[in-house]
């Protein structure tokens, strides 16, 4: 019997132990019904600012203090289909779109940069800031 006594003790501490140490994350939840243009979110930044940025098929979307702002193609964006976001060393938002470039946004108004401009593709599908440089991964190579 005594050996019951220590699987059940043990069996408790388990339940315990797990109850004790788990974590809980609060969530909600985001789509095309109440804040976002689209379902199909694509990419997400959260920038040095605590922004959260949020890219999808059919426009870019800017959460700040709860308060939402939505960036489409007559904004200055390239394209609303936006694969790849990311934040350079000059805390511009460079966004990447699969077809017609990149948008560069310096909290004003946008730039764009394709094919034309020395992009080896228009099909941007990553984007990586490092210190000194803007990587920008195309369908095509980098």
């Amino acid at each position: 019997m005594p050996s019951c006594k220590i699987i059940k003790f043990f069996f408790l501490f388990l339940l315990w132990f797990n109850f004790a140490f788990s974590q809980n994350y609060l969530s909600k939840n985001y789509t095309a019904a109440n804040e976002l243009p689209n379902n199909a979110v694509r990419s997400l930044l959260i920038d040095s600012n605590n922004v959260l940025w949020i890219g999808t098929e059919n426009g870019v979307v800017k959460k700040e203090n709860d308060v939402f702002s939505y960036f489409f193609e007559e904004d200055g964006l390239a394209l609303n289909s936006c694969w790849a976001i990311a934040e350079d060393k000059n805390n511009k938002k460079w966004f990447g779109s699969y077809g017609e470039g990149v948008s560069i946004y310096d909290g004003y108004k946008f730039k764009v940069i394709s094919e034309k401009d020395g992009l080896i593709h228009n099909e941007i599908t990553k984007l990586f800031s490092s210190e000194e440089y803007m990587y920008v991964g195309t369908s095509d190579g980098v």
